[in-house]
């Protein structure tokens, strides 16, 4: 599940406070010309937004699952049609088979073998193509799609998953005469082209083990819980320097050590989790300054405005990648604020701020 299930609610969105630790940094930039450097990406943005609605849709309209057809009404006369142009090629190679010399029998067998195995190859497009739309659902109503993902993967994956591929789908002969299914896909440039099926980049899965990490399980396991217990610790609460010379810093040695094996994983957290978003929206004001506000003197940004939406895809296409020190920065300010709270000192996020300043 990309969503957290945790019953803490670890940081509630308490990323704000790194956010706002570093504000004073954002007005280096002049304001972002959204006229001019946005509408391609405010575009693929609503576009992924409009596939996305449709396949929510379509969950909600059957919570007891969706039924997926494996062969289409539009695919259906694909074969047909398909078929058909075959017809007079068939009845040659049948003629040739009949009364033609040795060597056109063998040219007829072959045809005739090459169209036995591109009926398989439509079969087996069809039946793993249902498959894959199916799974594609179940990712999605668990949550579990990346939400790192660039604009043009999201609006294959939904296209794929709530069936607007499969309702236009043709089938195409490839370069060795083997037809194949084939749906249109947008690229990264934008262009929509007709790829087999199975070679469609519909992005990936959300990997939340640094999620689960920090914000812990069910079982109790999890930096969250762990800073919990530290609250009750009498050895802590006779001594709190403790939480800065012993514990705080084998917390973040080990998210270190996670973020070395998956150094992608600060990233897809930020995009991905509500908790972390914070921290994410500090890099977009410092990278796009004049980001729509959720209200006037807020500092918090409009998370539904269509800037906003664009902005992110813009930080995914310039190759974004948080460097592994901001991140651990910020969630040591994240973990300051927890701590305080389990500690019940009544220290402020404003407290916790002045500290890490």
């Amino acid at each position: 599940m990309a969503k957290k299930q945790s019953n803490m609610g670890m940081f509630e969105r308490a990323g704000y406070a790194s956010g706002q630790a570093n504000l004073s940094e954002a007005g280096y930039k002049a304001p972002y010309d959204y006229s001019k450097g946005f509408i391609d990406s405010m575009t693929r943005a609503s576009e992924a937004d409009a596939a996305a609605k449709k396949t929510a849709e379509l969950l909600k309209k059957n919570p007891n699952g969706v039924k997926i057809t494996k062969l289409t009404e539009a695919a259906n006369q694909q074969v047909t049609d398909y078929l058909i142009t075959k017809k007079p090629e068939i009845a040659a190679a049948e003629q040739a088979l009949r009364t033609g010399t040795e060597e056109e029998k063998l040219e007829a067998t072959e045809f005739r073998n090459k169209v036995d195995k591109g009926i398989q190859q439509l079969n087996a497009d069809f039946e793993n193509a249902a498959t894959r739309q199916a799974e594609l659902l179940d990712m999605e109503s668990s949550g579990g799609y990346a939400k790192s993902n660039r604009a043009h993967q999201s609006m294959n994956f939904h296209n794929m998953a709530n069936g607007s591929m499969a309702a236009g789908s043709i089938i195409k002969e490839n370069e060795d005469g083997i037809p194949r299914l084939m749906y249109n896909s947008q690229g990264a440039d934008g262009m929509i082209t007709q790829q087999v099926w199975d070679t469609i980049d519909v992005g990936s899965a959300y990997d939340n083990s640094l999620y689960n990490f920090i914000e812990g399980d069910v079982e109790g396991k999890g930096i969250a819980h762990e800073i919990l217990k530290l609250g009750a610790n009498t050895s802590v609460q006779k001594d709190p320097t403790l939480w800065n010379r012993v514990y705080k810093p084998g917390m973040i040695k080990r998210v270190e050590k996670v973020l070395k094996d998956n150094p992608n994983a600060a990233a897809s957290l930020m995009f991905q989790e509500d908790d972390f978003t914070p921290i994410l929206n500090n890099i977009l004001m410092r990278e796009y300054p004049g980001l729509p506000k959720k209200q006037s003197g807020s500092l918090e940004l409009d998370e539904e405005s269509a800037e906003y939406k664009a902005a992110i895809e813009e930080l995914k296409g310039d190759g974004f990648e948080v460097k592994n020190d901001y991140f651990l920065d910020q969630l040591d300010i994240m973990l300051d604020k927890k701590f305080n709270d389990a500690m019940g000192s009544g220290t402020s996020e404003d407290d916790v701020l002045t500290i890490k300043q």
